[in-house]
């Protein structure tokens, strides 16, 4: 299992990207009326107007398994380790919805939960990333699911953004490494692909 952990600032963009699509459907709820997208909407963005100064309000999380894990999940588990790892992230005590999406091959389901708690208070994403590596392995290894081994089994061509410059970067920095004999080889094909990035 692991997880993409984003924040950003439009509730009624992530919304309806998440379920305007025919293979999508909610999992779970708290605090939200789910029966329809525009209630969602109004739902977060209302409880969003108690820390009208906090940018970034929406927290979005998108938890993924390996396809060997399919056997071993159900919807039910799914949203129960939506919910575990909501816990164990520290998001407490404020809205959500989880949206299960079946357009993948493998396994995965989305987060998207108000940064403004239920009593006002904002909940912090300081170090998330980190900590959210952290739980993601522990659960993994507790419940048996498949754990990668290396980087080399990583589908390049459905990463995007900054996950996939690191992926050209670890990939190029490979070759090299594999090619060079000297510091000064490696830092002269760096200085060549410099341009590539």
């Amino acid at each position: 299992m692991i997880a993409k952990v984003i924040t950003g600032k439009s509730f009624g963009g992530c919304v309806r990207y998440l379920l305007e699509r025919e293979q999508s459907f909610v999992l779970d709820s708290a605090g939200v009326r789910n029966y329809n997208i525009k209630a969602i909407i109004a739902d977060l963005n209302a409880q969003r107007k108690m820390r009208p100064q906090l940018g970034n309000a929406v927290g979005h999380t998108v938890l993924s398994w390996s396809n060997e894990d399919w056997d071993k999940l159900t919807v039910e588990k799914m949203a129960e380790h939506a919910r575990e790892y909501m816990e164990k992230m520290g998001i407490k005590n404020t809205q959500y919805v989880t949206v299960l999406h079946e357009d993948k091959k493998h396994p995965h389901l989305h987060i998207v939960y108000n940064r403004v708690g239920n009593d006002g208070k904002t909940i912090g994403n300081f170090n998330h990333w980190h900590k959210s590596r952290k739980v993601c392995r522990e659960m993994t290894e507790r419940y048996g699911y498949h754990l990668g081994k290396g980087k080399s089994k990583v589908n390049r061509q459905a990463l995007r953004g900054n996950d996939r410059l690191r992926y050209a970067i670890h990939d190029a920095l490979k070759s090299i490494m594999a090619k060079a004999t000297t510091w000064k080889q490696v830092e002269m094909k760096l200085l060549h692909l410099s341009g590539d990035f």
